[in-house]
C-alpha cells in the first residue's frame, strides 16, 4: 500500500512538472472560486427558511441530543421527508461554530468546492485536462451558479452526485464491474439529499441492458443492493413507527398529482427540462442557442465513431431525457432544481464544445469566443460585487435590535429570527 502511494506521489509530481501551465490555471481558477464562495459570509449567505430549518435540525442534534430518523420535508405538507443524513453532515460545522448561523454560509463553501473536485477529476477522466479546465471557468465565473452556491442547502449537492452516478455506468459498461458499488453509494446518499432522487432508479434501469453480463457484475450488484438498503434504514424505521403514515401521504400527493403522459406537457416543459443549459449560458439572448447544445456535442461524439464516446452520447441522453418524461406526467409546478441533475450533462456538453473550439487553432472561431468568456468572467465578477444582498447580517443585525429593546422573540418555522434569538439569548439562559 505504501509502495503504491509513493508511486502514486512521484507519478503526480511528474505530471505537474511536465504540464505547469495547466495546473497553474488549475490553481488560479480553484482561487477565484473559492474567493467567490467565502468572500464576505455575513453578508452574501443567505440564511431564510431552508437554512433556518437545517440550523435548528443541527440544534436538536447537539443540544437536545436526539437522532432524526428523517431529513427535510418534500414540499411544504406533503407529509414525507428524505433521509437525515444531511443533518448529521451539517452538525459538525454548527458544532464547531457554537451554533452560530454562520456555519450555513461554511457549509456552502465546503459543497462548493467538493462540486469542484468532482467535476475537475471526473470531467478530465471522459474527456481532457483542456475540457476539465474549461468547465471550472463556468464553474468559477457563472454568476448563476456562483448565487446558488452561496445558499446552504441539500440541492447542491444534486449536480455532483449526478455526475458520480453519470460516471459510475459508464466505466461499468467498459468493464469496471466494481463501479457498481460506487453507484449504488450515490444512489443511496440521493435519497438524502432530494425527492428527485426516485429518478436515479429509473436512469440506472436503462443503463442496465449496456452492463457487461458476468459473474462480476452480479456479484457487485447483489452487494450493491445492500449497501442501498442501508441507506433507507432510518426511513424504513420510520415508517414502522409512523404506521405507514409517509407511505401514506407520498400516495396521496402521487395520486393527486399524476395525470399521465401527454405530448402536450411535454412539449410544455422544453424550458424547464433544459434550464440547466441556460443557466450556465446565463444571457437570455443564447437561450435558444441552448436547445442546440446537446444535440451538437452528441453529434460531434457520435461522428468519432469510437465506443467511449458513444456511452457518454447514450448516457447523456437519458440523463436529459428520463426526468424531462417523467415530470411531463406531474401537473404541479415545476421549479428549477427538480432539474439539477442534468447540470453536469449541461455543463459538459458546453465546455466540450468550447474546447473543441479552441483546439481547431481557427483564429476567426477562437478571437470572439475567448471576447465572449471574458464578457462572462467579467459580468459574473461584476454581478456579485454590486448585487445587494439580503444576508446573515442583515438578519442577525434586525434581530439584535429586538433584543437591545427588550422584546421576546417567540420560536417560529423557518423565520431567521427566532433562531438567532434561541442562540444569543435563550441557550445562554440555559446554560446559566
Amino acid at each position: 500500500m505504501k509502495k503504491k502511494l509513493l508511486t502514486a506521489l512521484k507519478k503526480a509530481k511528474k505530471e505537474v512538472k511536465n504540464d505547469k501551465f495547466r495546473y497553474l490555471l488549475l490553481i488560479l481558477l480553484f482561487s477565484f472560486f473559492v474567493f467567490l464562495r467565502f468572500y464576505d459570509l455575513e453578508n452574501k449567505s443567505t440564511f431564510t427558511w431552508d437554512q433556518v430549518d437545517n440550523a435548528w435540525a443541527a440544534k436538536t442534534i447537539i443540544d437536545d441530543g436526539r437522532l432524526p430518523l428523517v431529513g427535510m420535508q418534500v414540499r411544504g405538507a406533503t407529509g414525507f421527508y428524505i433521509g437525515p443524513l444531511y443533518y448529521y453532515f451539517i452538525t459538525p460545522f454548527y458544532y464547531l461554530t457554537n451554533l452560530d448561523p454562520v456555519a450555513a454560509g461554511i457549509i456552502a463553501g465546503i459543497t462548493a468546492i467538493f462540486s469542484f473536485i468532482i467535476f475537475a477529476v471526473i470531467i478530465r477522466k471522459l474527456f481532457s485536462f483542456n475540457t476539465a479546465l474549461v468547465s471550472l471557468f463556468f464553474l468559477t465565473f457563472s454568476w448563476n451558479l456562483i448565487s446558488i452556491d452561496r445558499v446552504q442547502w441539500p440541492v447542491n449537492l444534486i449536480p455532483p452526485i449526478s455526475l458520480i452516478i453519470f460516471f459510475s455506468p459508464y466505466k461499468i459498461i467498459k468493464g469496471k464491474e466494481k463501479y457498481i458499488i460506487l453507484l449504488s453509494i450515490a444512489t443511496g446518499v440521493m435519497f438524502h439529499i432530494h425527492f428527485t432522487a426516485v429518478l436515479f432508479p429509473i436512469l440506472i434501469l436503462f443503463c442496465l441492458p449496456f452492463f457487461p453480463r458476468n459473474r462480476e457484475t452480479l456479484k457487485y450488484s447483489l452487494i450493491s443492493i445492500l449497501i442501498f438498503i442501508l441507506f433507507l434504514v432510518p426511513s424504513i424505521a420510520n415508517s414502522i413507527l409512523s404506521q405507514g403514515s409517509t407511505e401514506r401521504s407520498m400516495l396521496a400527493y402521487l395520486n393527486n398529482f399524476y395525470h399521465g403522459f401527454h405530448l402536450k406537457r411535454f412539449m410544455q416543459i422544453t424550458g424547464d427540462a433544459l434550464i440547466e443549459f441556460n443557466s450556465i449560458s446565463y444571457f437570455g439572448y443564447l437561450k435558444y442557442l441552448s436547445w442546440l447544445v446537446y444535440p451538437l456535442f452528441a453529434s460531434v461524439l457520435w461522428i468519432k465513431n469510437k465506443k467511449r464516446e458513444r456511452i457518454i452520447v447514450l448516457l447523456g441522453a437519458i440523463w436529459i431525457l428520463v426526468p424531462w418524461i417523467v415530470f411531463s406526467t406531474y401537473s404541479g409546478e415545476l421549479t428549477n432544481y427538480y432539474f439539477k441533475m442534468t447540470m453536469p450533462i449541461a455543463l459538459m456538453s458546453i465546455s466540450y464544445l468550447v474546447t473543441k473550439v479552441f483546439e481547431s487553432k481557427k483564429i476567426i472561431l477562437i478571437m470572439p469566443l475567448a471576447i465572449f468568456l471574458f464578457y462572462y468572467a467579467f459580468a459574473g465578477l461584476s454581478k456579485f460585487v454590486t448585487v445587494n444582498h439580503q444576508g446573515l447580517k442583515f438578519y442577525r443585525e434586525r434581530t439584535m435590535e429586538k433584543i437591545d429593546r427588550g422584546e421576546r422573540i417567540e420560536f417560529q418555522m423557518g423565520v431567521p429570527d427566532s433562531y438567532i434569538y434561541y442562540i444569543e439569548v435563550e441557550r445562554k439562559e440555559n446554560v446559566k
